[in-house]
């Protein structure tokens, strides 16, 4: 789970949220109300099965003329688990 708050020079409100890949993530993005503001909530869930290392690109599009695209990088490493 990651917050994102715009800063109030800077205000800005997220229109979408997409994995370029989205084969190992799922992306769920929530606008939730402060007192100060909107902000959001992008939670990342891995879908990922086998072992191994795998990385992706969470692109969020804005109504900014500043900054219309924000990019999160996601990297993740699975390892398989020693039986005990």
């Amino acid at each position: 789970m990651v917050s994102i708050i715009p800063e109030k020079k800077y205000p800005f409100k997220i229109l979408s949220a997409k994995a370029e890949s989205g084969k190992n993530i799922s992306v769920q993005l929530d606008e939730i109300q402060k007192s100060d503001g909107a902000a959001y909530e992008l939670k990342v869930e891995n879908l990922r099965q086998q072992s191994g290392r795998y990385y992706d690109t969470i692109v969020l599009k804005t109504d900014s003329q500043v900054r219309p695209e924000l990019d999160v990088k996601v990297y993740g490493y699975l390892r398989e688990r020693k039986s005990e």
